[in-house]
């Protein structure tokens, strides 16, 4: 099942402190916040709750699942996407940035070298070297 062709076709909702927000609205959510800010963490543990009470432990063989139990799940399950994801695209943006910073490193060094390179030089190469500007 595509859980997010799902979440509109049935205009799924999630309630929250601040009311309900869309699928689209939970993307700009951070990961975790300070407080009792908003966040993918506290809307994920609501929904983990609300799938556990959805279970119930009231009998060990159920015949029918309502569309309830279905929503909710589909919830949890796009909630755990996007924490996914976000966890994802920071890991790869970390990995990025060090690799970005060690190029510039690494040029920054290759230019001293060459800097001590022509250092080294005479001051008739010097020169000439002027002269073949």
């Amino acid at each position: 099942m595509d859980i997010f062709a799902y979440a509109a076709r049935n205009k799924l909702r999630f309630e929250t402190p601040r009311g309900n927000l869309n699928v689209e609205d939970i993307w700009d959510l951070p990961l975790t916040a300070e407080g009792n800010a908003l966040s993918i963490d506290v809307v994920g543990k609501a929904m983990a709750r609300a799938v556990k009470e959805s279970e119930g432990d009231e009998a060990f063989v159920v015949t029918k699942k309502t569309e309830e139990d279905l929503t909710v799940k589909v919830r949890l399950q796009i909630l755990e996407h996007i924490r996914d994801w976000k966890l994802d695209y920071a890991a790869k943006a970390e990995k990025a940035a060090v690799t970005k910073a060690r190029a510039a490193r690494i040029r920054e060094i290759i230019e001293n070298k060459k800097d001590e390179e022509l250092g080294e030089k005479g001051i008739e190469e010097l020169e000439q070297m002027l002269a073949d500007m």
